[in-house]
This record gives C-alpha cells, structure tokens and sequence, in this order.
C-alpha cells in the first residue's frame, strides 16, 4: 500500500492532474489519465504499422503538451505578477489616505 500524502500535497497532486487533462482534453483526448490505462483494451486489434502511427502521434502530442504547460504557467505568472502589482498599489493608497488624514489632523491643532 502507497505511503498516503499529506493533504496540502494531494491538493498539489489533484491540481496537477486536472491541469493535465484540460490541457491534453484539447491536444489528445487518447492520453487522458482516464484514457490511458485503457489504450491496451482500446487498441489491441491494431496492427504494428497503426501502432507505430499512434505512437508517433502521441510524442507530437506530448511535445505540443509541453508548449501548452509553459504558455499555461507564463499565463499564471503573469496574472500573478498583476494581481500582487494590484494588490501593492491599493496598500499604497490606504496607506496614503491614512498618513494623509494624520497629516491633516496634526495641522488642524495648529
């Protein structure tokens, strides 16, 4: 029996694997982690020259996945950076209203 993970990993983990299969879903719906353990059962009456093909075809698959991934977590990045980049820039200005309305609470004593 698997070592079970800790929760924060298998979240990690489901994470991985749904992001996977969105990805694939639209490259090659064959090597969806549902699909793969099926392939055998799915292609057994192929011949070896079908087998080859899907073969050939399942390595431009993986190659356009990976292309896929790295424009995904550009894209992640991305929104992230804009999002922190947002997130500082409000701080900014409550804390600029609030040094601001100090300020004019100082001036107002004298």
């Amino acid at each position: 029996m698997p070592t079970p993970l800790p929760p924060s990993i298998q979240q990690q983990d489901e994470i991985s694997k749904q992001i996977y299969d969105s990805l694939m879903a639209e490259i090659e719906p064959d090597l969806l982690l549902a699909s793969i353990p099926l392939l055998d059962i799915k292609y057994a009456a192929e011949t070896p020259t079908e087998h080859e093909a899907r073969m050939k075809r399942y390595a431009v698959a993986y190659k356009k996945f990976e292309e896929a991934f790295l424009a995904f977590k550009s894209g992640v990045k991305g929104f992230t950076r804009t999002a922190k980049t947002q997130s500082l820039r409000e701080k900014e200005q409550e804390s600029a209203a609030v040094d601001q309305e100090k300020l004019d609470a100082i001036s107002k004593k004298f």
